[in-house]
């Protein structure tokens, strides 16, 4: 059981390493076999598994099963309370929802998931920055660039506290295409 466990916790890291590296197909299957390998009992571990998973698929193209696996990962980490993966869950299926054209969806969901921080005591300063990020993008496309610039700057001030260095480099272009949209 210890082995499995093991396997499960071996097959999520390389699913990262993988999906840096380009192979989104086989980050795919090594989320899979993370699911397969990881105890009920681990719900940290699958929440993060369901975060690389559905970003995975996203990466893949294949945006329905992204899309199932995020609400699954959220609809987890919402009855464990779960902040960080939540939050994880639901910034990507927001940017899943922006990246097809469905913009107001997007934004409904990174609303609720800044209700969800709320509701967990609204302490979470990095998961509450990198939905602020989120809320600026949504703005800056619909060219409401000082909601965007607000945002932006609420997002930057806390963004060191979400500590996802991918997450955080995507939050500084955001910044960047706003200050040269007011120029």
């Amino acid at each position: 059981l210890e082995n499995k466990a093991l396997r499960g916790h071996l097959a999520y890291v390389k699913s990262r390493v993988t999906a840096m590296q380009g192979d989104v197909e086989q980050a795919v299957q090594l989320c899979l076999i993370a699911l397969e390998n990881t105890p009920p009992s681990n719900q940290a571990l699958l929440g993060g598994i369901g975060v690389m998973l559905g970003y995975a698929y996203f990466l893949a193209g294949d945006f329905e099963n992204a899309e199932k696996t995020l609400i699954k990962t959220i609809q987890s980490g919402v009855v464990s309370s779960a902040v960080n993966t939540t939050i994880g869950a639901y910034c990507v299926l927001a940017r899943l929802f922006a990246i097809q054209g469905q913009l107001h969806k997007s934004y409904q969901t990174y609303q609720e998931a800044e209700k969800f921080v709320h509701k967990m005591g609204g302490r979470h300063r990095g998961a509450l920055s990198i939905i602020h990020i989120g809320f600026a993008e949504m703005q800056y496309e619909w060219n409401d660039l000082e909601s965007a610039f607000t945002y932006i700057e609420k997002g930057l001030a806390f963004i060191q506290f979400w500590g996802k260095a991918d997450d955080i480099a995507l939050a500084y272009p955001t910044q960047r295409f706003y200050n040269e949209a007011v120029e």
